[in-house]
């Protein structure tokens, strides 16, 4: 294997991460077989995460190679702009945004690619090839059709076929090799150090170009456009009674300068978490999707770098730190108010030759 970059290799590391969680689950339900044990995993679950196994290994596999032959398509527009965000990532650039929305091939095509790199022949039809098409069909068939060919332990049996495989033709430093026999694989999650990476490259990003940004340009438009965005989100959902929303100020966690958190549900329901009035309750609240697209109930936006996190990149960035309240809350009906306030601090900061940002931090922010 030629020698890649961190990013590369973490992202890898993602998907090895993920087929570590599902090899210990196989494990365990080997052992309590082994040990005539009560059962904490069935055959179903194990045979599940078996096949799930061997999902995360290949794209694993094929990420430490070649990223880009995750996305075997190049016509469609989202498949182009996948195959960008990934030959960005061998360069060195990293977006999490994007990679956290790679629509990669199935896997049962892409298990193809990876006996092309193993043996520089892409059939399936014998051999190990084979053991990893069966596996994948098995986790199918539990997910889609609560059926098995096979009875579990034959399954599982080949599973371990697989994981022999593994041992014996890689090295115990190789992320294949750790992922199914290193106990202590997962410490820290691989998408959290590619966040951190993306974040200090951002900030060299920001220092570069500083000088030449027209922030009061930048924040008048922004603006205006989060007054229009709550109006036109209220107006689309005022017949749903509990739709909300909520802007406030936080420090950029690249630049420092304000940011917009930006909060929205159309949804809000309510479930008893065991028996009804007998246990605790749990309250949710959403938003539904539109033209059939997930949409994120969280969404920062700075106009200062031009970040833009929604819900998945802000639950990785839980690990690193937390944000820091600058203006508690956007009164959409006195925004004239809310941006002499907004520019007036950005121009405080650009005065502001240490960036102390201390003294305009609200400790009443929710």
């Amino acid at each position: 294997m030629n020698c890649i970059g961190r990013p590369q290799e973490l992202f890898a590391r993602h998907f090895f991460e993920g087929a570590h969680w599902h090899a210990a689950k196989v494990n365990t339900y080997t052992k309590q077989r082994f040990e005539a044990q009560n059962p904490e995993i069935t055959g179903y679950d194990a045979c599940y995460s078996a096949g799930a196994c061997i999902e995360m290994f290949i794209y694993g596999t094929i990420i430490l190679y070649n990223p880009i032959d995750l996305i075997q398509g190049k016509s469609k527009k989202k498949q182009r702009a996948d195959r960008q965000t990934l030959t960005n990532l061998v360069n060195g650039t990293i977006n999490i945004e994007n990679l956290i929305n790679i629509q990669a091939d199935n896997a049962g095509t892409l298990l193809h690619t990876v006996m092309q790199i193993w043996f520089n022949n892409s059939s399936t039809d014998s051999g190990i090839g084979m053991i990893m098409k069966n596996l994948l069909a098995a986790r199918n068939d539990v997910v889609h059709r609560n059926h098995l060919v096979n009875d579990p332990n034959y399954t599982i049996a080949q599973y371990c076929v697989f994981r022999d495989y593994i041992r014996n033709n890689f090295t115990p430093s190789s992320l294949e090799y750790q992922s199914l026999f290193n106990a202590d694989f997962y410490n820290n999650s691989a998408m959290v150090e590619l966040l951190k990476i993306q974040i200090a490259s951002n900030k060299n990003d920001f220092n570069s170009i500083k000088d030449t940004i027209d922030f009061q340009r930048k924040y008048i438009d922004k603006i205006g456009n989060i007054k229009s965005a709550n109006y036109h989100f209220l107006e689309d959902n005022k017949s749903e009674k509990h739709a909300s929303q909520k802007t406030t100020i936080d420090q950029c966690p690249i630049c420092e300068f304000p940011c917009f958190m930006t909060e929205q549900y159309n949804g809000i329901a309510t479930a008893w978490l065991g028996e009804p009035n007998n246990s605790s309750s749990t309250l949710i609240t959403y938003l539904n999707y539109k033209n059939g697209k997930r949409l994120s109930t969280k969404i920062l936006e700075c106009p200062a770098c031009g970040l833009t996190w929604t819900d998945d990149t802000l639950s990785y960035y839980k690990e690193i730190g937390t944000l820091k309240p600058m203006i508690a809350a956007i009164d959409t009906k006195n925004i004239k108010s809310i941006k002499t306030q907004i520019l007036n601090l950005v121009a405080d900061l650009l005065n502001n030759s240490n960036n102390n940002l201390n003294q305009y931090t609200s400790p009443t922010h929710a």
